[in-house]
């Protein structure tokens, strides 16, 4: 592996290590299935290409979707990546940035498959603020809320399950 590589896999362990060092500060590990994925963004459309790119070395894109007028990609990586907590990750969402909005590159968020409902799990865990802008949604809702080093998005089904579901219907 060359600099960039290892340093971009550094820097998911790291952001997403201290992402479950905080929830688990918050909430008890046993209240969250998996560490689903970690979300990587960039800047300009170009970026978002060359990204497509050196992800597509670590593991096939399994989805390609247009999702509110732009790009994002997910890539579910050969090798799984071991987190602390006995969690690992193995899938990456690549989004390419909004047309008219400057994003930061760098991974802006992680979001967790939990063992309840989004509704009992906002309950118990009244403590925290939620951003429930995508309670409702019909596909893949999630509730979120924002800790030190980045936001936590809570699902109730994986990802990868989602787009499997998806690419079923549509075959």
């Amino acid at each position: 592996m060359n600099q960039e590589n290892n340093s971009f896999f550094a820097d998911l362990t790291k952001f997403t290590n201290q992402l479950i060092g905080e929830l688990r500060h918050e909430i008890l590990p046993t209240e969250f299935r998996m560490i689903d994925h970690v979300c990587y963004r960039v800047s300009t459309l170009e970026r978002y290409h060359q990204m497509c790119e050196f992800l597509a070395n670590y593991g096939p894109r399994i989805s390609d979707a247009i999702i509110n007028g732009r790009p994002i990609s997910v890539y579910k990586l050969t090798n799984t990546i071991p987190l602390q907590s006995g969690f690992a990750i193995n899938l990456i969402e690549l989004p390419s940035p909004k047309p008219g909005r400057h994003y930061d590159e760098g991974f802006e968020h992680i979001e967790v498959v939990i063992d309840s409902n989004l509704e009992t799990f906002m309950q118990k865990h009244s403590h925290l603020t939620f951003d429930t802008a995508n309670q409702f949604a019909k596909i893949n809702r999630d509730i979120s809320s924002t800790f030190k080093t980045g936001l936590v998005k809570f699902h109730e089904q994986s990802l990868e399950d989602i787009i499997a579901a998806e690419n079923q219907s549509t075959n």
